[in-house]
């Protein structure tokens, strides 16, 4: 199956992002934690090539802990300023906001430019793919519910510059795809981790994807959520086993496989598979 998902409010966001670019002092990034070579758009790096950057790893509370510190390393050897978050944790704002300020500092500094942080905002564009929880991190930097939030791609159509405090400036932006994936892996782990809509999607080939990878990289994970005293030989036998732990059944009591897919996928989504990573830094 190949994912691919790219309708036309985004093609227009990025026209908007390219031709308001000069008013940015810096770009933020929010990523999954889970997937931050996938879910970071390619895009931006063409069209915003000469801004200070600083990378956002959100939804650190549902990814593994070890890999998110392998990111964080791998982004700030390239450069960048990374930042690992929940946006559960009350002190996010905070630590955002002053790495925001940080990042434009220390690159001004470099480039030998003079800035006085609060004779005039901080300029930032808030940049990534539907379901990063984007939105959820402006709210939090605003203090108000000034962003729409949901879990589901989408959310976010239009560009608004919203101020978070004394000292910076938003600029938000719909959740951004690209036209074509190279990897197709890419788009299965976009849909593992419901950046897709998934009107989209087959569900079927969405939960053996993230079967195979919880066998291969998590199976202690995947037997302890469902009470597996050993590993099954391959995933039909994984999806035979949940069907019957949570009564996943049609009329006559035959099998609901469609039911078991659809467990696997939002128990993988929501983290109650773990701590999970499916990208480590090459």
């Amino acid at each position: 199956m190949t994912i691919q998902w790219f309708p036309g409010h985004m093609a227009k966001a990025i026209k908007k992002i390219k031709e308001s670019r000069k008013q940015f002092d810096i770009v933020t990034e929010v990523l999954d934690a889970r997937i931050p070579l996938s879910s970071r758009n390619p895009v931006i790096n063409r069209i915003i090539p000469d801004k200070p950057r600083l990378i956002i790893l959100n939804k650190t509370d549902i990814a593994d802990p070890e890999i998110t510190s392998k990111w964080v390393d791998y982004y700030q050897s390239q450069g960048m300023q990374a930042l690992p978050v929940s946006t559960f944790h009350s002190y996010c704002a905070r630590k955002i906001e002053n790495a925001i300020i940080k990042t434009v500092t220390e690159k001004n500094i470099i480039a030998g430019k003079k800035i006085k942080i609060g004779n005039h905002p901080v300029k930032t564009v808030i940049i990534g793919i539907p379901n990063t929880g984007k939105s959820t991190i402006i709210n939090c930097l605003t203090g108000k519910r000034k962003e729409k939030v949901g879990n589901k791609p989408g959310v976010t159509r239009t560009q608004n510059w919203i101020f978070a405090g004394k000292n910076i400036l938003l600029l938000d932006t719909p959740g951004i795809l690209w036209p074509k994936f190279e990897k197709k892996i890419t788009g299965y782990h976009l849909a593992s981790t419901n950046s897709i809509k998934e009107e989209n999607l087959n569900m079927e080939d969405i939960a053996l994807f993230i079967c195979k990878f919880m066998m291969g990289q998590y199976p202690e994970n995947l037997m302890r959520r469902y009470a597996m005293k050993n590993m099954p030989a391959n995933p039909a036998e994984v999806f035979k086993h949940i069907c019957t732990i949570r009564q996943c059944l049609l009329p006559g009591n035959d099998l609901n496989y469609e039911r078991s897919y659809e467990i696997l996928v939002q128990e993988f989504r929501n983290g109650k598979l773990g701590r999970i990573s499916m990208e480590t830094p090459e």
